[in-house]
């Protein structure tokens, strides 16, 4: 895939209540893109790409995925261009505990788990991946990656503002386009339909 940044992609700051943050959560849950030197592994990734701290972690990341293959070794797992990387805390019951990396049960979910191999050896290139964050780890880590601001796919925030703007208009304290600013009501119109979208959003008292 062709590396994306927030220099490249069309610029979108908002400014809501914070209290009415977790409206953009769905959006991490669906997705963001997030440009790197690829392959690498999860683990280096996760603490120098993603800048997660090293105890969140081992003590939060509970169960991880990588192109919908439960990752048991952070260090093994190798993250090429174009994969898909899913974070999660610990999820309840039997499916959470086989789901969990390094559980007591993992081996009852052998057929579902990623398997490092050895490959022949790759040129490591600038590449993108897409980092989904569910549960608790989106809600903890949510404010961070959306204060920073964080690269969603082209359509992927039209797509966002078709469905639940009209909810979000009332909570928006301000919003730009490009350095501009512009009434929270045109944001639909304001933005173009297919475009690859740098979204930041911060939070301050209504």
């Amino acid at each position: 895939m062709e590396p994306v940044s927030g220099r490249d992609a069309f610029r979108v700051d908002l400014v809501v209540t914070e209290a009415d943050l977790w409206r953009f959560f769905g959006l991490l849950r669906r997705g963001m893109l997030v440009s790197a030197f690829l392959p690498a592994s999860l683990q280096r990734l996760l603490h120098e790409v993603l800048e997660i701290p090293e105890a969140y972690v081992n003590e939060r990341i509970q169960t991880a995925f990588l192109n919908g293959r439960a990752v048991d070794d952070f260090h093994a797992a190798m993250v090429t261009d174009g994969d898909v990387v899913t974070l999660s805390a610990a999820m309840p019951g039997l499916v959470g505990a086989t789901l969990r990396r390094g559980g007591k049960v993992a081996t009852l979910r052998s057929s579902l788990s990623h398997h490092p191999h050895c490959a022949d050896i790759q040129a490591i290139l600038p590449g993108v991946m897409t980092i989904k964050l569910f549960n608790l780890v989106c809600a903890e880590l949510g404010p961070a990656f959306l204060g920073r601001g964080v690269v969603l796919p082209g359509g992927r925030f039209h797509e966002f503002l078709a469905d639940a703007w009209t909810d979000l208009t009332p909570v928006c304290l301000g919003a730009r386009v490009q350095g501009a600013s512009v009434a929270p009501e045109i944001l639909p119109e304001a933005v173009p339909a297919g475009d690859v979208v740098h979204l930041k959003v911060e939070t301050q008292m209504p």
